[in-house]
């Protein structure tokens, strides 16, 4: 929630800028970073940043549990080390091609169905899917 009052706030900055409104300048956004970084939010994070990334070990889940709460209850984040993961969020995101959009139960709507799981969706024919030829995801 704070992070995204700094990006509104800083976006707000940088678009009232006159030289920005005129065309004469692109939007200059890195008071959101300061901004972070100055606020509450920044340490809170610094602090937690090897949870996730503590998992991915050779002792597996409980591994990870035992270096996170060591970490995280008696250390509070402050080993000088970070952890890094495998791959970059980027890279095990899907792609939006392979996002199906199926008719839900009541036909009058579209949903997607990877944000949208809990919603029963009945079965579609592979000619009425928008990526009709590509491999879908339903």
């Amino acid at each position: 929630m704070k992070s995204g009052m700094l990006a509104a706030e800083s976006a707000f900055a940088a678009l009232s800028n006159p030289a920005v409104e005129a065309g004469e300048a692109a939007a200059d956004l890195s008071s959101y970073e300061t901004g972070v970084k100055e606020s509450w939010i920044w340490k809170e994070l610094y602090e937690v940043r090897n949870v996730r990334p503590s998992f991915h070990n050779p002792l597996g889940n409980l591994g990870g549990i035992i270096y996170s709460g060591i970490d995280t209850l008696l250390l509070k984040g402050r080993t000088p080390w970070t952890f890094r993961n495998k791959i970059e969020d980027h890279e095990a995101t899907l792609k939006a091609s392979y996002v199906a959009i199926c008719k839900s139960l009541d036909g009058d709507h579209q949903t997607d169905t990877l944000p949208d799981p809990f919603v029963r969706l009945q079965p579609v024919q592979a000619d009425r899917l928008p990526c009709a030829g590509r491999q879908a995801l339903v």
